[in-house]
């Protein structure tokens, strides 16, 4: 029936820009406070419906969008976290009661652009063969 809570990354590595992609019935950019995104890196999703909505597992809710500033191989957590803004999730069988959130974090790594890797397969040949070798890149 409620949730409400923090998401938070690095803000030094990745700018939040925006929103899209919202599959929960009456959740909208209003729903959020990102006042807070570029500064220290979190935002607040407040979002309620008296009776209740379901969706199935694993379906995305919501895609918060970022443009990664950080360095190669410079990576962000994201993770669900009450500050500055409380965890609070109430379920039609909870009586107004904050069950919690179970949030699993991800992480946002950057890619090296300049790196590039050369290979050489294993030959196996007879004392005096002539053989070729692939390098691949």
């Amino acid at each position: 029936t409620s949730m409400g809570y923090t998401l938070a990354w690095e803000p030094g590595v990745m700018q939040f820009t925006g929103f899209q992609g919202f599959n929960l019935a009456g959740l909208s950019t209003s729903n959020f406070n990102t006042t807070q995104a570029d500064n220290l890196g979190v935002m607040s999703v407040d979002w309620s419906n008296a009776t209740g909505v379901s969706v199935p597992d694993g379906v995305s809710i919501f895609t918060a969008c970022f443009q990664l500033l950080g360095d190669p191989n410079e990576c962000s957590p994201v993770e669900f976290t009450d500050s500055p803004w409380p965890i609070n999730i109430e379920t039609t069988l909870s009586n107004a009661t904050n069950v919690g959130l179970n949030g699993q974090p991800g992480q946002v790594c950057i890619e090296n652009p300049f790196l590039f890797k050369l290979s050489a397969p294993d030959v196996y040949s007879g004392q005096f063969s002539n053989i070729c070798v692939d390098v691949t890149v």
